[in-house]
């Protein structure tokens, strides 16, 4: 990367983590991300440091007190961040040379039967520097592997782990719950993601709304997302009091994003899948749904949006998931916005008779 843009993304990445980035500045940063992958990876180092100072913090900060609302991130400023990488990166090769010292002089000190292939002390000595060198590299690098944000599970690992539990009558973990409807059982996280209203986000109604987990930023293929399994039914006894093959679910849910860098609004999904779950294998998807909207950026506006599934008649679990997306530059700085969901309602018709729900 040239110095003179190497400078200039510095400038503007600075300006947009204190939150006083102007429209134009934006924009040129938005061009400079989407100029190069070299920039793109520029940025995300500035980022992925930032969040490192915070994870530092956090270790050292007082223990949350139950019912307390998760820990926001901290952005710095970037003059203290800046100099706060070149002392992390000159402790970092100061504990690396002074390890590498030591190690060398215990090499050098120590007697080495001849080996095949190196008969000369002194590579072997090298060869056990260049080992150590490699482990303090090892070291830093899961350092600064903790530091980035947790991976979650993906929406079809949720899925299947869900239904393992239902299928086998065990209880969930702490994140979820188990609830029945008449025959439908079904495990839910819905609680798990609640909020009252934050970041100017007020729920669509209640005191509460469904907050999405952070995004997973892919720089090189410019796209950010997250999934949210939000539900799994377990329709096995309603399904055999059925006399025909007149199943469905309909689901309607509305969303909505708090105000960020980023310049176009989320897309937004509700997905339906129905499964089959055999002996000894791996949940089968038997049919699938998927709904898209492309939401606003108006705070004040909830966009709905709702979707239906036949369920086949062999089917023993419909998930019920929600999504959001970016595409583009305008991804990388999806993460300084935040999504939410509310006002989930599904009904469950059988027979075209009897119906469940809302649920």
């Amino acid at each position: 990367m040239k110095p003179g843009i190497d400078e200039e993304l510095s400038r503007l990445t600075s300006q947009l983590l204190d939150g006083e980035i102007s429209e134009a500045d934006h924009k040129k940063l938005s061009s400079l991300l989407a100029y190069s992958a070299d920039n793109r990876q520029t940025y995300m180092e500035y980022v992925h440091l930032e969040s490192l100072l915070h994870w530092e913090s956090g270790d050292v900060s007082t223990p949350a007190v139950a019912g307390d609302s998760p820990p926001k991130l901290i952005l710095f400023n970037f003059p203290f961040w800046a100099g706060s990488m070149a002392a992390i990166f000159l402790a970092m090769s100061a504990i690396w040379w002074a390890d590498f010292s030591t190690d060398s002089e215990n090499v050098s000190s120590a007697e080495y039967p001849p080996t095949l292939g190196s008969a000369d002390p002194q590579g072997a000595s090298l060869a056990q520097a260049n080992d150590s060198a490699t482990s303090q590299f090892e070291k830093v690098e899961q350092f600064e592997h903790r530091a980035l944000p947790y991976s979650t599970p993906s929406m079809e690992e949720q899925a299947r782990s869900a239904i393992a539990l239902l299928q086998q009558n065990l209880e969930p973990s702490s994140d979820a719950i188990l609830e029945y409807f008449g025959p439908i059982k079904r495990w839910n996280r819905a609680h798990a993601m609640l909020t009252p209203a934050e970041n100017g986000i007020l729920p669509a109604s209640g005191s509460n709304m469904m907050g999405f987990e952070k995004m997973t930023v892919s720089v090189e293929s410019q796209t950010a997302e997250v999934e949210e399994t939000i539900q799994v039914l377990d329709v096995r006894q309603a399904i055999k009091q059925t006399s025909t093959d007149k199943a469905r679910i309909f689901a309607a849910v509305k969303f909505n994003q708090s105000f960020g860098d980023s310049q176009e609004g989320a897309e937004f999904g509700i997905t339906l899948q129905a499964f089959k779950k055999e002996e000894m294998l791996s949940p089968q998807e038997l049919v699938r749904s998927d709904q898209t909207l492309s939401a606003d950026r108006d705070p004040s506006t909830w966009n709905e949006l709702s979707s239906e599934l036949e369920i086949p008649h062999d089917a023993e679990y419909v998930v019920v998931s929600l999504t959001a997306r970016k595409f583009g530059a305008d991804s990388l700085l999806a993460n300084t916005s935040s999504y939410y969901a509310d006002d989930l309602e599904i009904y469950l018709t059988f027979d075209q008779k009897s119906t469940i729900g809302p649920i």
